[in-house]
């Protein structure tokens, strides 16, 4: 995760700290320090988990809130290897705003993606505090878009983990057929060695 943090800095021209070591809320820092991006310095705070603990909402918020306060940043980002981590409520993506700023949980996947819609999100607040014209409608449905097709994405993965367990229904079905199969030959075998 911190090399895929490193090469996203070095092309945003970012810097990024592993701080994780000291035993606080918060793996790694990554400051934002292209004033094109975010209007001024934007620090985001990475908690990383390599778990299947199926976090919720509250538990996210609650960590990324720790996570925020003492890495004193301005947003979150609550990564896991895979869903496995993040509730059924989140699936592969979902987002919250907390007191310090915005967060999102998602998977090991979408790591830049999540960065990228951060540090979009500061740059829209700051170009509305500026007064400066943005067109809302465009950015809005873009965002829309964005929460619909993780909404999806998280439809799909149900519907194929559906799949996944009625096919392993069948296949033992197919399973038991064939030992039915099995038994059926050799009770005819038997019978035809009698008469012979």
């Amino acid at each position: 995760v911190v090399e895929i943090l490193r090469d996203w800095s070095r092309a945003s021209g970012s810097e990024i700290e592993h701080v994780g070591d000291d035993n606080q809320p918060g793996d790694a820092s990554i400051m934002v320090k292209d004033s094109s991006l975010t209007s001024g310095d934007f620090c985001i705070v990475v908690e990383i988990k390599d778990d299947a603990a199926g976090r919720g909402r509250k538990r996210v918020s609650d960590l990324l809130s720790s996570a925020m306060k003492t890495r004193e940043a301005d947003a979150a980002i609550f990564l896991c290897r895979t869903q496995d981590g993040l509730a059924n409520e989140i699936g592969e993506w979902g987002e919250g705003q907390l007191e310090r700023g915005g967060w999102v949980a998602t998977t090991h996947v979408h790591l830049i993606t999540a960065l990228r819609f951060l540090v979009a999100s500061k740059r829209i607040s700051a170009l509305r505090a500026e007064g400066a014209e943005v067109d809302a409608a465009i950015i809005k449905g873009q965002i829309d878009r964005i929460r619909t097709t993780f909404s999806k994405i998280r439809n799909i993965n149900s519907k194929a983990t559906d799949i996944e367990s009625a096919t392993g229904s069948i296949r033992s079905e197919a399973n038991s057929l064939k030992g039915d199969v099995e038994d059926a030959l050799i009770e005819i075998e038997a019978a035809v060695r009698v008469v012979s």
